[in-house]
């Protein structure tokens, strides 16, 4: 009796290590077939900026502002930034791209455009790299209030206005154009007109 229950408990083990072992299988061949349906077949390209705000993992990349793929990672390495990026299966890119971040809104996150469309030629290989002088970047907002600051300052009365240099040319303008606003108008118009002939 006892060599019965021994031998019941034996069978047991193989039971649950055959399952084990098919479970474990199992999940590597999901794995794999995972790896293949997301991976395979798409293109991995490695962009260059010489920044990166508001870029991040799982950001969306684009082609005409249709999304194309994902940007995969980003590190910052010295004076510049890498983003990997992956492009989706069956969406070509042609060589020679160009990489621009697009700030949509203030408060939107950014994503990466692709330029130009794909429209025949040589497709860019997965593996392929966008240099520094092939990527953009847009102008930070606080970029802008500083530059507009910078100005402000350089023609006010610190600046060019110093000894009312900028004020008298102001004025002296606005007297020499009193009375003559119609004929000045008439001016422009016509100039246009000139212009798209």
């Amino acid at each position: 009796m006892a060599d019965t229950a021994e031998a019941g408990s034996g069978s047991k083990k193989r039971s649950v290590a055959i399952i084990a072992a098919v479970l474990i299988g199992l999940l590597v061949i999901g794995g794999a077939l995972w790896w293949v349906f997301t991976r395979a077949g798409t293109t991995k390209i490695t962009a260059y900026f010489d920044k990166s705000v508001g870029i991040y993992d799982g950001s969306d990349v684009r082609v005409l502002g249709v999304k194309v793929g994902t940007v995969e990672s980003v590190e910052p390495q010295g004076d510049q930034v890498k983003v990997e990026l992956r492009v989706d299966r069956g969406i070509d890119i042609p060589a020679g791209a160009s990489a621009a971040q697009i700030t949509p809104s203030v408060v939107a996150d950014r994503y990466i455009q692709l330029t130009p469309v794909f429209t025949g030629g040589d497709k860019m290989a997965s593996g392929a790299v966008i240099p520094i002088e092939k990527t953009a970047t847009p102008v930070e907002v606080d970029q802008l209030y500083s530059s507009i600051d910078e100005l402000a300052s350089a023609l006010g009365p610190e600046g060019a206005n110093k000894n009312g240099a900028l004020s008298d040319f102001v004025e002296t303008g606005a007297a020499n154009l009193e009375g003559n606003g119609e004929a000045l108008g008439d001016s422009i118009t016509n100039l246009s007109d000139a212009a798209r002939t």
